[in-house]
């Protein structure tokens, strides 16, 4: 079983998190508002204890990949946009 490397999920590529997340939004955007963000966060948890991972870390990380100066791609516009 391989490990949660934490130094990958630091250095993870801006575009790509944008890209996935997008993926995710589309999966469940015909749902109710309060729903969607209720689903996300359940998989949010159910990810980080699958991973063995803890949430403020990866919070923390998404939340520097949301600042990245790296923000000026397709993906992130269309991040913004939703």
């Amino acid at each position: 079983m391989r490990t949660f490397d934490l130094d990958r999920m630091n250095n993870a590529d801006a575009e790509q998190v944008a890209a996935s997340a997008l993926q995710v939004i589309d999966r469940i955007q015909d749902d109710k508002k309060e729903m969607q963000v209720v689903a996300i966060a359940a998989a949010f948890s159910a990810f980080c204890h699958k991973h063995s991972v803890d949430p403020a870390e990866v919070f923390r990380t998404s939340t520097n990949v949301l600042a990245s100066k790296f923000r000026d791609t397709v993906a992130f516009r269309a991040l913004d946009l939703y």
